[in-house]
């Protein structure tokens, strides 16, 4: 025990077994489907909003950080996917 910590149980240092990493594969490429349509989308609408900026009317200017935010998080959503096939696939 080092600083009143215990120490880790070995089984944190073994590889992650096949069948785990086979099915988190298939929901990746399940959700890729999915995700990368509504990643571009998330883009294109950051993008326009940028555009249009200065004739959007005063109550779409006030929610805009709010509207960005959750666009931003839609693309992370749609990235996720191929991310987690790089790091299993790696």
């Amino acid at each position: 025990m080092l600083l009143g910590i215990a120490t880790l149980p070995s089984i944190m240092f073994q590889a992650v077994p096949p069948a785990v990493t086979a099915k988190i594969l298939q929901v990746a490429a399940t959700m890729t489907t999915v995700a990368r349509p509504l990643a571009i989308l998330g883009m294109v609408l950051i993008l326009l909003s940028w555009v249009a900026a200065g004739v959007l009317p005063d109550w779409a200017n006030q929610y805009k950080g709010t509207v960005i935010k959750m666009l931003l998080g839609a693309i992370l959503l749609g990235v996720a996917p191929d991310l987690v096939s790089i790091v299993l696939t790696a």
